[in-house]
């Protein structure tokens, strides 16, 4: 169900304002104010019966008039005279305009101040998450270094131990050669020793027998 509609009215520069919504809220929304005009009397519900009239029946929309004048309320007014507003009432409007310029000055200085506030958390917050990621990365590639340095010192010493193995081998292989060598020199040695006593021993029988016939012959 709609809210009740009220309608507000204000005085804005050298105009006097209405608006018809349900709330303060929506009227200085509606107005563009970004303080609460209503705090110090500068704005105010109100029940004039041409007012309300003239509101209710642009719901939302801000009606405006010359300020002083009892012109009715559009949402395009009559231009204003300014030979028919006191210099009070100038001076009071241009000081309350000089005030608004103030306190927007003040106001777009403060969320400049709040947004640089906030760039710097921003940028701190992704310097910090660069120099985590670049301490990641260089921890990562510390680990990485020391996996593979890790990784060369075993292949190096298993290198090393085949290595040793192959020269125990070789050493062994030698040794085995040089047995045999030496054992078939032996071998060699002795057969020659056997065909010597043998060549001896024949040699020796035709001598005997060569002299033994020579006595005879005598």
């Amino acid at each position: 169900m709609p809210r009740q509609l009220k309608v507000f009215r204000a005085h804005l520069g050298f105009y006097d304002t209405v608006v018809a919504v349900p709330s303060q809220k929506a009227a200085l929304e509606a107005w563009g104010m970004h303080i609460n005009a209503f705090a110090d009397g500068a704005a105010a519900e109100t029940k004039d019966k041409d007012a309300v009239e003239a509101a209710l029946a642009r719901p939302g929309v801000v009606l405006r008039r010359p300020f002083g004048s009892d012109s009715p309320f559009k949402e395009d007014p009559d231009r204003v005279r300014l030979s028919r507003i006191p210099t009070a009432v100038i001076a009071k409007e241009k000081a309350a305009q000089k005030s608004e310029a103030a306190r927007r000055k003040a106001r777009d200085a403060a969320k400049e101040k709040q947004e640089a506030r906030a760039r710097a958390v921003e940028e701190k917050k992704r310097a910090e998450a660069e120099a985590a990621s670049e301490k990641k990365q260089t921890q990562a590639a510390k680990a990485r270094e020391a996996k593979a340095a890790k990784e060369a010192r075993a292949q190096a010493l298993m290198e090393r131990k085949l290595a040793r193995e192959d020269a125990a081998r070789d050493l062994k292989d030698a040794k085995a050669a040089r047995a045999e060598a030496l054992k078939a020199l032996d071998e060699r040695e002795a057969e020659f020793r056997r065909e010597r006593r043998e060549a001896e021993r024949e040699a020796d029988e035709k001598i005997k027998r060569a002299e033994a016939k020579l006595r005879e012959l005598r």
